[in-house]
């Protein structure tokens, strides 16, 4: 199909989807734009303000109808709207944590963390809370709330040398998940703290793509991909993805996929609903092989 152009919107022939095109890398001569991770926001709280990310490394600043408005300041990386602020993005820079004015286009110094030499907000999978509190890993090690209102800094989790792949607050922020190696032992698998970094328990014994979110009833969850290999998963589920609740564990089986397709999601509208995407490894030709749910927005 040939695309529409910015700001236009086109029906899809097969499902009806109304689709809005808001960016267009050519007109600013760059090869692609994409948001930086699907579980973080790329519109600011009222969808004003778009964050992309470019082949050449840059975040970009547009409306949230797709006009460019500029380049953003060299360093800003692992970029966080504020679920408070409309204009405000957060984002680390050595060890302290950053402000952004987009409507200004001025930057600020939020907090420095003088007890760590370096910090990163989530090692790039994570987003803030609903009520802008957000992961602080200091030195690649220590892990901590730290509650952006009102300037509060919580007790920090201690990794002791320990790989994790990340680490993200729950909706409410009143805690945060780890993901570590897979297993079934404490320092395994996923598992959730409190807010003050003491151990509540072990949600999925692997990791995946998946997004903090909230169910229908506003109870927090967490959504991931899973497979057969995990043991905690509900029996029989294979590919698929699955629903935690937070508050003890329970793992609800919510859509199954076939076992080739690979998948990211996104819960951050915390509405009760997951968007979810699906890949496929190997590239399959529609006219010989094509499983359900290929390369499909669910």
């Amino acid at each position: 199909m040939t695309p529409p152009a910015v700001g236009e919107v086109y029906k899809d022939p097969t499902f009806g989807t109304l689709v809005k095109r808001v960016t267009d890398a050519p007109s600013m001569s760059l090869e692609h734009l994409t948001q930086h991770y699907p579980t973080s926001s790329p519109f600011s709280l009222d969808s004003d303000w778009l964050l992309v990310l470019a082949n050449n490394g840059y975040r970009h600043l547009l409306t949230g109808d797709g006009s460019y408005v500029r380049r953003c300041p060299v360093g800003f990386q692992e970029d966080r709207w504020s679920r408070r602020h409309p204009d405000i993005a957060y984002y680390p820079q050595g060890n302290s944590l950053r402000g952004y004015n987009a409507a200004t286009d001025s930057q600020f110094t939020v907090r420095t963390f003088s007890q760590y030499s370096n910090i990163v907000l989530g090692k790039g999978k994570s987003d803030l809370s609903d009520n802008d509190r957000t992961t602080i890993i200091g030195d690649d090690r220590y892990i901590l709330i730290y509650d952006i209102a009102t300037d509060t800094e919580y007790a920090a989790l201690d990794a002791s040398g320990r790989f994790f792949n990340w680490a993200r607050p729950t909706p409410d922020g009143d805690g945060f998940a780890v993901q570590w190696d897979a297993g079934t032992s404490r320092w395994q698998g996923l598992e959730l703290f409190n807010i003050n970094g003491q151990f509540q328990r072990q949600l999925l014994n692997a990791g995946g793509h998946g997004d903090m979110g909230r169910d229908v009833d506003g109870t927090q969850v967490y959504f991931q991909s899973n497979a057969a290999t995990m043991p905690k998963q509900p029996a029989g589920s294979g590919k698929a993805m699955v629903k935690v609740r937070l508050s003890d564990g329970q793992v609800t089986l919510l859509h199954p996929l076939h076992y080739s397709l690979a998948m990211h999601m996104s819960a951050r509208a915390g509405d009760g609903w997951v968007y979810l995407s699906t890949y496929a490894y190997d590239d399959p030709d529609p006219a010989v092989t094509w499983y359900a749910y290929s390369l499909s927005l669910i």
